[in-house]
């Protein structure tokens, strides 16, 4: 059996998340959309199939109440949605988890197997420009000096 779990980015593509160069960046306030895919990639049917959440258990834990037959064509979706608030860490890992009994027809146990999915919450950077000063410098052109001053309106970092 395996089990996948995918983030949303901004741009609505779904991510895989697990290595940190691929989390999606979000601010407090933003909902996350998540996906799981649960297949089952042995010989027998799967039932009692149950998905535990770290982070979410109340919208990511769930089971599966209808027999799981083999093969991705017959893969399991759940999708929630989550609203950060505050206190979350600037870098959170929410952890998925899929069980299910051996099945009766079925030599081998069901591996329990778990998939991380990350994200990274970034400030909020804005600026404000102004002219400082505008002076012509001859045929009819002039130099501009422009004073820019970026600031962030989150606690968290931003680049």
């Amino acid at each position: 059996m395996s089990l996948k779990k995918y983030v949303q980015d901004s741009e609505g593509v779904w991510r895989d998340a697990n290595d940190v160069a691929e989390y999606p960046s979000f601010s407090d306030g933003d909902t996350i959309n998540y996906r799981v895919v649960v297949t089952n990639t042995g010989q027998g049917v799967l039932n009692g199939v149950v998905v535990r959440d770290d982070k979410q258990p109340e919208l990511g834990s769930f089971e599966i109440d209808t027999p799981l037959e083999p093969g991705e064509a017959n893969a399991y979706v759940h999708e929630y949605e989550v609203t950060l608030g505050e206190g979350v860490p600037d870098t959170l890992i929410n952890t998925a988890c899929v069980s299910a009994p051996q099945p009766a027809d079925s030599e081998d146990p069901v591996q329990v197997n778990c998939d991380p999915a990350g994200i990274e919450l970034i400030g909020v950077p804005t600026h404000d420009k102004e002219l400082v000063s505008a002076a012509p410098i001859g045929d009819g052109r002039w130099e501009l000096v422009y004073g820019i001053d970026v600031t962030n309106t989150s606690t968290r970092s931003t680049s």
